[in-house]
């Protein structure tokens, strides 16, 4: 790996672990056991290293966003989708957690996150249409504007909040339920099968005593 490389990725771990204001340069430096001036010569300031994780942070996803699958035979589809979606999210969580103080270091990465809360959208509003056309939801094009933005705000924003919420979760259980979970919008326009499964997999893959949203 690069050394770029290298110390984008202990930055993106460290500013996850610990929220971007508590990483200072030298720390990343100490833990990649590198000179200070090494990593000086990459990255002089952390608004630099900041805007460089939100640019790859951007890319993916806007790879996943184009990508969106044009056809559902079910819902489990849709679920397999959001995967993917909040995979990247928690990947890059701190820069959606840490808002303020990212916008605060680096004010230019404001117009990179609206375009990434933007494609976000833009993908939840195709698999929304793609759900509608195959029958498997029963909405008009308004509603389906409003579940695109529940959805998306719910793969900004849910996987922190699952962090928080659950003493001893880790990146990996927080997806899986919050996938799960941003499911539960979608629960009164499902037609009666697909419900029927959705409960099924809330029964079989949320944890036992985890509040249900009626579906």
């Amino acid at each position: 790996m690069r050394t770029r490389d290298r110390i984008l990725e202990q930055a993106r771990v460290l500013f996850n672990d610990q929220g971007v204001g508590r990483v200072a340069l030298n720390q990343i430096a100490l833990d990649l056991e590198m000179s200070a001036g090494n990593l000086h010569y990459h990255f002089n300031t952390r608004a630099k290293l900041i805007s460089a994780l939100i640019a790859r942070f951007e890319r993916a996803v806007g790879e996943i966003s184009s990508a969106a699958p044009d056809h559902y035979g079910g819902i489990d589809d849709f679920w397999m989708y959001l995967h993917l979606l909040l995979e990247v999210c928690l990947r890059y969580r701190f820069a959606l957690r840490d808002l303020d103080q990212v916008l605060a270091e680096t004010p230019d990465a404001q117009a990179s996150l609206q375009r990434i809360r933007g494609a976000i959208e833009h993908a939840m509003t195709r698999a929304c249409k793609g759900m509608q056309e195959a029958g498997l939801i029963e909405v008009d094009d308004e509603v389906i504007v409003e579940l695109a933005v529940h959805l998306s705000f719910i793969v900004c924003c849910w996987p922190n909040f699952e962090l928080l919420a659950r003493e001893g979760s880790n990146a990996g259980s927080a997806l899986e339920t919050t996938a799960l979970r941003a499911l539960a919008p979608l629960a009164p326009y499902l037609d009666p099968n697909q419900r029927a499964y959705l409960r099924f997999l809330r029964n079989k893959y949320l944890p036992a005593g985890a509040p249900h949203a009626v579906v």
